[in-house]
């Protein structure tokens, strides 16, 4: 039998800590959501979510491995979970979400798939998701960007005008009770010249 190739990107517990410390080892073991892609027959990556529950393991395939995808992120509020990453089109790649419920897959792009655009980090706050990446200008330089996702809402937000090139990396959403503090990491410059490490709080949303 030939091998089968899969990138695990990222890793997400429920419940693997509770208040006052580890879960005991007598009670029952967390389960874990693996997130990444695996290699199809066809050659391409399939983004692709493993439920790990103790030795039970059940993928559940986002994409149906026409184009190369991934998750770079996953993340989780009550029954459903959220992950974030990449499809590629015919243009190139597609931001994308995937909301998960059980064997239940929603696709949720998050660009158009005009220009080249990559979900890195992804953050959840009072329902809401908000994904951080970046996206093509029309000038072809990368535009770091946050996409607020309500339900099938989406809603972008640049963080930069294009003038340089920029990516956000990771997003962590802070506060409760109203709308959150956006935290968000990245780098700013052009390539091959000076590039900033860049911090980008975002209010209001």
């Amino acid at each position: 039998m030939g091998r089968r190739k899969i990138f695990c990107a990222a890793l997400a517990a429920v419940l693997l800590f509770r208040v006052g410390g580890r879960v005991p080892a007598q009670e029952n073991p967390p389960v874990l959501y693996a997130a990444g892609y695996e290699k199809n027959r066809g050659g391409k990556w399939a983004a692709t979510v493993w439920k790990i529950d103790g030795s039970t393991v059940t993928p559940v395939v986002l994409t149906n491995g026409t184009w190369h995808a991934g998750v770079v992120g996953i993340t989780g509020n009550g029954g459903s979970f959220y992950a974030a990453g990449y499809e590629e089109n015919s243009g190139g790649n597609t931001a994308m979400v995937w909301k998960i419920e059980g064997s239940t897959v929603t696709p949720i792009p998050l660009t158009g798939g005009v220009q080249d655009a990559q979900v890195l980090g992804l953050a959840e706050s009072g329902g809401s998701f908000y994904a951080a990446g970046w996206e093509h200008s029309g000038g072809g330089k990368r535009v770091a960007m946050v996409w607020k996702i309500d339900g099938s809402t989406v809603t972008p937000i640049p963080l930069t005008d294009g003038t340089d090139a920029a990516e956000a990396w990771g997003i962590a959403a802070i506060g409760s009770g109203g709308p959150p503090v956006l935290c968000v990491v990245g780098n700013e410059g052009d390539y091959g010249e000076c590039v900033t490490i860049m911090a980008w709080e975002i209010y209001g949303w």
